[in-house]
């Protein structure tokens, strides 16, 4: 049986440019090993990376694909979930870096393997590919920040329309929810039993990344590839625009205060403050969003599925000048979106005539053979037998 896949992007384009969670693939301390694959566009980096997932993957082994926000069909990183083994593309825009290098870290370099004198021949071409592609994703960037003051502003408008009274009742259903969890209840307990005795210093590691991307290909999201393992899944049903954290930021720390592992996932026009969905695997429980940009519902996950509502109060309307209002703003905000996906599209096509020039001077099949040895040594790397050399 193959193992399980979960579909994630580790970065995404936002209104402030590129933002990367990059860091929390696979922390230091956790890592047996992570693989640093550097390299040109078109080198064969999200191939490697492909084949290695499908070797284990095949063998009945959980792994995390990590797809990049600016081509959804590449692959930027892999996680092997119970080897905590990463292989992460560690080239622009999203730079990794050794951090601890032979104790951890290792570099695969694909770049040892191109014919420099064949891409000399293009170098004007490939300055001024790159210097368009930068072009195109600073457009795509201004359109997204656009689009995010008037989702701010509906967020402006949904804090009036939707009462204080009914923020609490959301809060207290979700609350309920959780009191449901006896992992989580048992988990309170003993954290206050151990601080009680004074020996209270732990708490759950939280990782953070983002479900969905905004990409050449359009607006993706894997809320279900994320949430699906969950028993049981929590949906909110909310507009868009409206300000999810205030209702997930406090059961994000429960679960963390209680010592259970965290996965934050964050919404692309707000990658710092508007957390979206919650997985916690140790709790067996999943909190998502549903709005017009990522729908869901209870038909679309394996587990128990509650769906919690947030709607504003038509009473609140008083005429019909603020629906109006919101509705105009929403269908600008998507058309603003799409305008950025345009500017994105325009970026790949650069980037597919750049990997062109790549392709062109690159031995594939010394890459192939990189492929081969860096999966066995992944497959010996927890009992100390992989091999010296990669490259």
């Amino acid at each position: 049986m193959d193992g399980r896949v979960r579909n994630l992007y580790p970065g995404g384009n936002t209104p402030d440019g590129f933002y990367s969670y990059y860091n929390y693939i696979l922390p230091q301390r956790e890592a047996e090993k992570i693989f640093c694959i550097k390299g040109g566009p078109g080198t064969g980096k999200s191939t490697l990376m492909k084949n290695i997932a499908q070797h284990f993957i095949k063998k009945g082994e959980d792994v995390d694909l990590m797809w990049c926000s600016s081509d959804p069909s590449s692959l930027d990183g892999v996680l092997i979930r119970n080897r905590n083994i990463a292989v992460v593309d560690g080239t622009a825009p999203h730079v990794v870096d050794p951090k601890n290098p032979g104790a951890v870290d290792e570099i695969v370099n694909l770049g040892d393997h191109w014919d420099e004198d064949e891409l000399k021949k293009y170098r004007g071409e490939i300055v001024e590919c790159s210097s368009h592609i930068s072009e195109f994703f600073g457009y795509a960037y201004g359109y997204l920040k656009c689009a995010q003051q008037q989702q701010i502003f509906m967020g402006n408008m949904l804090d009036r329309l939707i009462p204080h009274d009914r923020i609490r009742e959301l809060k207290n259903r979700l609350k309920l929810n959780l009191d449901a969890v006896t992992v989580l209840k048992r988990a309170e307990g003993k954290a206050k039993r151990d601080d009680a005795l004074g020996r209270y210093d732990y708490c759950g590691r939280v990782k953070r990344f983002f479900a969905g991307a905004i990409t050449p290909a359009g607006i993706k999201s894997n809320i279900t590839s994320v949430a699906n393992g969950a028993g049981r899944v929590i949906v909110l049903d909310v507009p868009v625009g409206f300000r999810t954290g205030r209702l997930l930021r406090p059961v994000a720390e429960r679960l963390a205060d209680a010592g259970l592992d965290v996965e934050e996932y964050y919404c692309p026009m707000f990658p710092e403050e508007r957390l979206e969905h919650i997985v916690c695997p140790g709790a067996d429980i999943a909190i998502v969003t549903s709005n017009d940009f990522h729908t869901v519902g209870a038909d679309d996950f394996d587990g128990r599925v509650s769906v919690i509502k947030a709607a504003p109060d038509k009473d609140a309307w008083h005429d019909e000048m603020p629906e109006d209002i919101f509705r105009d703003l929403r269908e600008s905000s998507r058309a603003l979106m799409i305008k950025a996906v345009e500017m994105l599209r325009k970026a790949k096509e650069q980037h597919d005539v750049l990997e062109g020039y790549y392709i062109s001077g690159m031995d594939f099949s010394a890459a192939d053979a990189i492929c081969e040895k860096l999966t066995d040594k992944i497959e010996n790397a927890a009992s100390g037998k992989g091999s010296k050399n990669t490259n």
